[in-house]
């Protein structure tokens, strides 16, 4: 298979599988993994120690592109606290992967996000699109020249299972879960609340990103699951109106205008 000249081949990591975990900067995920019994991350990799051994073997295999990801409850451990140090740490991880000669890509969330984020009502919270907007453009400040691409949300596809879970799973796939005895119309409204918050989240960040560097390349990466030939053809078939063929692809997230609001990609 022959890739066009531009191509970029890649690797990517996320920040709460591969940092150490650290008691004074606990995500929801830390949370969840004591709620649930599930095994702690503790050293991971040590990434937030060793990143120069993955980044001069991301190198060495040839990638052209580094995308790691930036813990929020991290850079900012409190709603009025910032902390510069952690900031910095990132800085000079997003300097090492340019110096070894790869294009940066940053993800602002990862499947994480800060306790204290959370106890204000979390992602579908009222407030949260406007603090999520806040840490992007503290973000962009601080590597806005040096990021060649910004993530906002890492799968939002998936941020879904938090908050619904089919009949037969007796716990939530992922943080953070809903009170026991939600039923389904609780489940729905977190949901309508959940998509509501993530686009107006993105949207924002994008504003504020692209106001500090029009040029910023802003986006996300939705989880978009492809079918064996033989499902596409029963889904085709049984599942859709008049059989229509067209099968749905990643624009089914829709692109969003500078004002915010989303637009069709058709």
């Amino acid at each position: 298979m022959e890739f066009p000249p531009n191509f970029l081949f890649g690797v990517a990591n996320a920040d709460h599988q591969v940092e150490a975990h650290d008691p004074e900067r606990e995500d929801v995920w830390d949370l969840w993994e004591r709620s649930q019994n599930l095994t702690p991350r503790k050293r991971a990799v040590d990434f937030w120690n060793r990143y120069p051994e993955d980044i001069d073997h991301a190198a060495e295999m040839g990638c052209k592109l580094f995308r790691f990801s930036i813990a929020w409850a991290r850079v900012q451990p409190s709603a009025d606290e910032w902390d510069e140090d952690a900031i910095q740490h990132y800085r000079e991880l997003a300097e090492y992967i340019r110096d070894k000669g790869m294009k940066v890509m940053i993800t602002l969330v990862h499947f994480t996000w800060p306790v204290w984020v959370e106890r204000e009502g979390g992602l579908i919270g009222p407030d949260f699109p406007d603090r999520f907007a806040d840490y992007a453009e503290k973000m962009a400040h601080h590597f806005g020249d040096i990021a060649d691409y910004w993530v906002t949300f890492n799968e939002p596809t998936q941020l879904v299972y938090g908050f619904i879970k089919p009949w037969w799973q007796n716990n939530y796939y992922m943080p953070p879960g809903l009170p026991e005895g939600t039923g389904a119309n609780g489940e729905a409204e977190a949901i309508g609340k959940l998509v509501y918050g993530l686009f107006s989240a993105h949207a924002r960040a994008r504003v504020r990103i692209k106001g500090l560097d029009p040029k910023a390349k802003v986006g996300v990466n939705p989880l978009v699951t492809g079918f064996p030939p033989g499902c596409k053809r029963f889904s085709t078939i049984n599942c859709t109106p008049s059989g229509c063929s067209k099968q749905p692809t990643a624009s089914a997230w829709p692109n969003l205008s500078s004002r915010g609001k989303a637009r069709s990609t058709s």
